[in-house]
């Protein structure tokens, strides 16, 4: 992604350009280039009236917004005047080997395995592109800064809403972060990544569903036990009145049989499981 556009050789540091660089230099007819510093401490190099932004190693970026492949003649179509004058006249034309096996390969935002002379001409078309991808020192602090964000919008989320809702947030919230990453380097070229605040959109998602669940389990827990030791007592009370009352308490089932009777029978019969079963009747 990223090409060196100087490179310092022997002991009096002289600087050399990059080939796509040299070939600008000839084009604009400049015999040197400057160099300065904004506020932002982003390197920015002047080349007749480009502007080209580099990074703190004096790197470039591969790839403006838009980049269009250009056209390639073979050749024997050249040499043959299969291809008119006019298609070359007023261009910068590079010729070199792309012949598959000849070539060394380069991976490269556009394919996995770019060869050198396609590798030059999308190096000079990001220097001469009006729109160039920039990537400045700033932008990783922009990233954390959105990705806290939606960590705070989440937390508060996931503490009122349901589990389905905050599952649907952290999707439509990496799903905004790529589309504006890719809408952000399409119209201004400044390339912003949307992996931090995805990772943390589902990492923290993950996170608080689990401890919302965990957090309902023992709730749930809690008032089963509380369920459980209230329903202990009202059976003590129940039994301790059904021992005490004097009538005689009965419960048949739907076909008229005694399933339950008091204690109170016994004043009438030995045992009380002797009427058990039986019909009312």
């Amino acid at each position: 992604r990223r090409l060196p556009l100087l490179i310092r050789y022997g002991d009096h540091n002289q600087l050399y350009p990059y080939f796509a660089l040299a070939v600008l230099l000839q084009l604009y007819d400049q015999p040197s280039l400057s160099v300065e510093i904004g506020d932002n401490l982003q390197p920015r190099l002047h080349l007749a009236d480009l502007g080209i932004s580099m990074d703190s190693h004096g790197n470039i970026l591969l790839g403006p917004p838009g980049l269009i492949r250009p056209p390639h003649y073979s050749a024997a179509d050249i040499l043959g005047g299969g291809v008119p004058s006019s298609e070359l006249q007023g261009r910068i034309v590079l010729v070199g080997s792309t012949v598959s096996g000849l070539a060394q390969g380069y991976p490269t935002p556009f394919s996995l395995t770019e060869n050198l002379l396609d590798l030059h001409a999308a190096a000079i078309q990001s220097l001469v592109a009006k729109v160039q991808t920039v990537r400045h020192p700033i932008f990783p602090f922009h990233e954390a800064t959105v990705s806290l964000f939606l960590s705070l919008v989440l937390a508060m989320l996931a503490a009122k809403a349901s589990t389905l809702r905050t599952v649907a947030f952290c999707l439509l919230g990496a799903a905004a972060s790529w589309g504006a990453t890719q809408v952000l380097f399409q119209t201004s070229g400044q390339l912003f990544s949307p992996l931090l605040p995805t990772m943390v959109l589902f990492t923290n998602g993950f996170l608080l569903i689990t401890l919302k669940f965990r957090h309902f389990q023992l709730q749930a827990t809690a008032e089963t036990s509380k369920t459980l030791l209230l329903l202990q007592s009202s059976e003590s009370s129940l039994r301790s009145i059904l021992h005490t009352v004097p009538d005689i308490i009965f419960r048949l089932d739907a076909q008229g049989k005694i399933v339950f009777i008091s204690p109170a029978i016994c004043k009438y019969s030995n045992s009380q499981e002797t009427f058990l079963g039986s019909s009312i009747f």
